[in-house]
C-alpha cells in the first residue's frame, strides 16, 4: 500500500502539500535545500542517499536521478533481486517513517539504527509468515466513511494491538469534503495493550497532526465510542 501511494505522489510531501495551500515552505523538511517531491524524500535527498549508500551493492551503485518514484520503482522491478527488492521495500517505508518522525516528534534515527531496524523488520516479517502466528485486535469493523461539510476536513484515527510483544500500531488518516488524502500518519511503539489506551493516544496523534497542518472546520473521528464520547465531554466542560 505504501509502495502504491508513493507512486501515485499522493504522499503528504511538502510539496504536494504546498500546491493544495496547506503548507507555506515546499522545501524538504530533512535537507532543506530542494522542494520535497515523493523521489527526493525517497530517494535523491542527500540523507536518503547516505541510506542507501551502506544497503546492498546493487541499490548502492544505482544511479541518483529518476523522474519519479514509479520509475525508480520500475528500475529496481526489472534490474534487482528479490532479495534486494524486499530490502529497498522496508529500507524506503522506514525511510518515510523517519522523515515523519523528524517533522512531528522532532526525532531523527541515526543511519545504522534505520538499516539494522530494515533488516530486523525484514526477517521478523519471514519469521512470522512462516509460523503464522495469531494476531489480536481491539477494533471494531470499521463503519463506511462520510464526509464532512464543503470546505471541512475529517482525521479518522485507529489502533490495532500486538499483545504477543505488547506493542500498539496508530494510524492516522486525514481528508478532505472531497474525499481527497490530505495526510496520513503511521507509528508503533511500545505500550501496555489496553485498547481504550490505545484509541486514546491515537486520537492524541491525531489532534497533533492536524494542529501541524493548521486545518481549521476539523472533525476528529474514532472507531471506539467510549473514547469519543470523553473527548466530547471534555469539550463540554
Amino acid at each position: 500500500m505504501f509502495l502504491w501511494r508513493a507512486c501515485h505522489k499522493s504522499l503528504p510531501t511538502n510539496l504536494n502539500l504546498s500546491k493544495r495551500k496547506i503548507t507555506e515552505s515546499n522545501l524538504c523538511p530533512v535537507c532543506k535545500r530542494e522542494p520535497e517531491s515523493v523521489i527526493h524524500a525517497l530517494w535523491s535527498c542527500v540523507a536518503v542517499q547516505d541510506v542507501w549508500g551502506i544497503c546492498s551493492r546493487k541499490l548502492q551503485k544505482m544511479k541518483v536521478r529518476f523522474h519519479s518514484f514509479k520509475d525508480l520503482l520500475s528500475h529496481l522491478e526489472s534490474e534487482v533481486s528479490e532479495g534486494d527488492f524486499e530490502v529497498f521495500a522496508t529500507t524506503v517505508y522506514l525511510v518515510w517513517k523517519r522523515r515523519n518522525e523528524l517533522v512531528f516528534e522532532k526525532k531523527f534515527e541515526n543511519l545504522s539504527k534505520l538499516i539494522y531496524n530494515s533488516y530486523q523488520k525484514l526477517r521478523d516479517f519471514k519469521d512470522a509468515n512462516a509460523s503464522c502466528p495469531s494476531r489480536h485486535s481491539d477494533r471494531p469493523q470499521a463503519a463506511e466513511w462520510t464526509p464532512p461539510q464543503v470546505n471541512g476536513f475529517k482525521a479518522n484515527w485507529d489502533a490495532t494491538i500486538d499483545r504477543s510483544m505488547c506493542k500498539i500500531g496508530i494510524g492516522v488518516v486525514v481528508r478532505n469534503w472531497e474525499g481527497k488524502l490530505i495526510a496520513t500518519m503511521r507509528s508503533q511503539r511500545t505500550l501496555f495493550p489496553e485498547a481504550k489506551l490505545a484509541e486514546a493516544l491515537a486520537a492524541l496523534k491525531a489532534v497533533i497532526l492536524c494542529k501541524h497542518l493548521q486545518l481549521q472546520n476539523l472533525i476528529l473521528e474514532g472507531d471506539t465510542l467510549n473514547v469519543v464520547q470523553d473527548i466530547n465531554a471534555e469539550r463540554r466542560d
